[in-house]
């Protein structure tokens, strides 16, 4: 599965900068076919792990706190330095605030967001790994359902611009607790979950009407 998502990240950059497709699609279909091979490798069993480094990984600890935390802190940390310092960052925000501007400034388009999507592939690979590791077990039935939307919405709430030209690694961390905090809230409250749906897609709303009027 994780083999499965690097080669996927590679193949849809390529397919969005080659073909000029729309990249929500490209990755909502991604994210329906790969779900459906590992469905088809796994047989729709949910699998079951013993294996000391993968159990280390979801429970282990470094220094009292979490290992997940802790490489989540560290991955973090690197992804604000790339995205805000580096020259890779720059051309990120350049290409995706205004691609032809970029084109005549002689920016490596398609080469840097092919590289783009690879990232973020095997970002994503890694969480699908942490939470393999924390539950023990995989299951590509149930695990992840609709969890594609809930990083679409931290990053809206955490300040990226949808439209593209505005990135915020700190934001989106900070979106993700609080979309989570509101959900284990209303949990905690005996609330039931489809309200806390509600509240979700409220919240994404309210922070796509506060792009709008901050771009108008």
């Amino acid at each position: 599965m994780i083999n499965i998502s690097f080669g996927t990240g590679d193949k849809r950059g390529c397919i969005i900068t080659l073909f000029n497709v729309q990249p929500l699609l490209v990755t909502l279909g991604s994210v329906i076919w790969v779900r459906g091979l590992a469905q088809v490798i796994s047989g729709g069993r949910k699998e079951y792990f013993q294996d000391p480094t993968l159990q280390f990984l979801g429970l282990g600890r470094v220094a009292t706190l979490p290992l997940q935390v802790v490489i989540t802190a560290v991955i973090v940390a690197i992804m604000t330095f790339v995205v805000s310092r580096s020259v890779f960052g720059r051309r990120i925000a350049a290409i995706g605030g205004n691609r032809s501007a970029a084109r005549l400034a002689g920016l490596p388009i398609a080469t840097t967001a092919i590289a783009a999507y690879a990232l973020c592939s095997r970002l994503a690979a890694l969480a699908g790994v942490f939470i393999t590791a924390r539950v023990g077990s995989s299951d590509p039935t149930n695990f992840g359902i609709l969890i594609e939307l809930d990083a679409i919405a931290a990053a809206v709430v955490g300040g990226t611009a949808l439209a593209g030209g505005r990135a915020n690694v700190i934001g989106t961390v900070v979106g993700a607790l609080m979309l989570q905090l509101v959900t284990a809230a209303m949990i905690m409250n005996n609330i039931s979950f489809q309200y806390a749906l509600i509240a979700k897609a409220a919240i994404i709303l309210f922070a796509v009407y506060l792009q709008r009027s901050q771009r108008a």
